[in-house]
């Protein structure tokens, strides 16, 4: 027991030091930079559409669910409620951006379980549009590598780590592209906190694609904001819009949400 508080308090340590040092940090500028001077969509600033234009769509972005069947079972009764009112909006589809589940116990040991897991794929399928999920920092609490990948294969609804979808709306063209920034060999605690993307032969794909089929947009979804996320990438896919979750609204901030010096808005649901 004196074990386990010992390791419960340098863990809360941890994390405070972490949260003091985003804090200073927080007013830093995360470049996205044009590739090869190419601007690789053609809108960039005109991201608002009339409410009555052909091109108007809904969708619903959730995060941070943290379903949790051994502590605290708020979670799941929020997420359950959510997706009664999903259900009501309809919108086109549903983004899940990671913290499924919360993958805490009672001594606050992180370990993922599959409970949770199941009782996220029993409400998720209730939803009645097509749902892309992404994961994050909780969701792999303790996992080594090849748990890490039966995991993904059997409790998420998309099975890639990264992934891209394309959407039309009238004459407009969005392409939505989810990093999966969590790490491939995990920890029970919070030294996952910062997220890693390396994934080249994915950028280039997509990065082609962007730049062959000229969308109006690029969005992207990862759980990590993009300064608590290290990328070989020298682009990150420049995109318009930037979702991501994480942060909660760090203690002291309400509304956490950046325009970059591109153009693109960064928006950390909390």
């Amino acid at each position: 027991m004196i074990k386990s508080k010992w390791f419960y308090y340098v863990s809360m340590i941890s994390l405070s030091i972490l949260v003091f040092t985003y804090i200073l940090n927080i007013t830093h500028t995360y470049t996205f930079v044009k590739h090869n001077n190419e601007i690789l969509t053609k809108k960039k600033s005109d991201l608002f559409i009339e409410r009555n234009s052909n091109a108007f769509f809904y969708f619903v972005q959730v995060t941070d669910l943290h379903i949790n069947t051994h502590v605290k079972t708020k979670g799941f009764c929020h997420f359950k409620e959510c997706v009664e009112e999903i259900n009501s909006i309809n919108p086109e589809f549903v983004i899940i951006s990671g913290d499924i589940v919360d993958s805490m116990n009672e001594k606050y040991d992180g370990i993922v379980s599959k409970q949770d897991f199941c009782q996220y794929l029993d409400l998720v399928s209730g939803i009645n549009v097509p749902v892309y999920d992404i994961r994050g920092n909780h969701d792999v609490f303790g996992l080594n590598s090849d748990e890490n990948m039966e995991y993904l294969n059997k409790f998420m609804i998309r099975k890639e780590r990264n992934y891209f979808f394309e959407f039309e709306k009238s004459d407009n063209k969005f392409i939505f592209v989810f990093i999966d920034g969590t790490p491939k060999f995990t920890s029970k605690r919070f030294l996952n906190f910062f997220g890693y993307f390396d994934d080249k032969e994915f950028e280039e794909e997509v990065t082609n694609k962007i730049r062959n089929n000229n969308y109006d947009h690029v969005i992207l979804t990862t759980h990590y904001p993009s300064n608590t996320i290290t990328t070989t990438s020298q682009t990150f896919f420049n995109p318009s819009v930037y979702l991501c979750g994480h942060l909660h609204n760090l203690i002291f901030f309400n509304e956490m949400y950046k325009i970059h010096e591109n153009g693109c808005t960064e928006a950390e649901l909390s």
